[in-house]
């Protein structure tokens, strides 16, 4: 989709909305397989994950995932897990080329993971209602543009490997450790499912992103213990935790010793 669709925008085309349509959750036992489309589908995931084969090739689904199907045969096979259903907004429509417009070869289907951010769901939400309703068909066509105009523009994060990615958000857990970190957040950030950025955190680090997480937690709050002379409290809030019992608990899972014993010297157990 190398910006087929904004030199079709630019060129006067008309969007013809079908009556298929629709901002859904997909059921526990979901599943999609198709060979062919008669018209084209945008296909955009809000939440969940799973996995999609389009014409033999995998491609990890989650937050952002989007593709825009287009006219032809095309083998498509989907799954989700059943614990992280899908939530999918989708919609079938055909293109009206202005008279005399050469007719392109209509564009490789072309997955892309797209940022939130740049995609606005609030645009999905209110094109959903627009549908819905059948209300202004001008709004309804203008709608759908925004929306095909920015999922053909992914954002920088497509353009790197998922390594490359990952990377930055270790980077990122070392630099603050005690930010509001979560697995889906930061698979969101890295443009993966969580499911795929686990794997390749485990495989980068050795150790799951929680594990990964309060071990670097831990390290920051033995530094402010060693060299600083802050009360223990402020040093469970700095280092992402609002109940400093449990902070403690968990500084002596790690450690063997408690915080007091050891900014008093004790010797510590080494991390895991």
């Amino acid at each position: 989709m190398t910006q087929f669709w904004e030199k079709q925008w630019k060129a006067g085309a008309k969007l013809i909305i079908a009556t298929q349509y629709g901002l859904v959750r997909c059921e526990q036992n979901w599943c999609w397989d198709i060979e062919a489309f008669t018209d084209y589908d945008i296909w955009t995931v809000l939440d969940g994950e799973g996995e999609m084969t389009i014409d033999g090739v995998s491609h990890p689904i989650g937050a952002g995932f989007t593709v825009c199907f287009t006219p032809g045969p095309h083998s498509v096979h989907a799954r989700h897990d059943p614990a992280r259903p899908l939530k999918v907004f989708y919609c079938h429509f055909q293109l009206q080329q202005p008279a005399g417009f050469p007719d392109p070869k209509p564009p490789l289907t072309a997955p892309l993971m797209v940022n939130s951010d740049e995609l606005r769901w609030s645009t999905l939400q209110e094109l959903t209602a627009c549908l819905d309703t059948r209300r202004d068909p001008a709004l309804r066509e203008n709608l759908l543009w925004q929306l095909l105009l920015r999922s053909e523009r992914p954002s920088p994060l497509s353009s790197t490997s998922p390594w490359e990615r990952v990377r930055v958000i270790v980077r990122q857990i070392l630099e603050v450790p005690g930010a509001t970190h979560t697995v889906d957040k930061l698979a969101r950030q890295a443009g993966l499912s969580a499911g795929h950025f686990t794997r390749v955190f485990r495989a980068m680090t050795g150790e799951s992103p929680i594990q990964h997480i309060l071990n670097r937690r831990i390290e920051r709050a033995c530094y402010y213990l060693r060299e600083t002379h802050l009360p223990i409290q402020q040093i469970a809030s700095a280092t992402g935790y609002s109940d400093v019992y449990f902070f403690s608990r968990q500084f002596k899972e790690r450690m063997g010793i408690s915080p007091s014993r050891y900014r008093a010297g004790a010797v510590p157990s080494p991390l895991p």
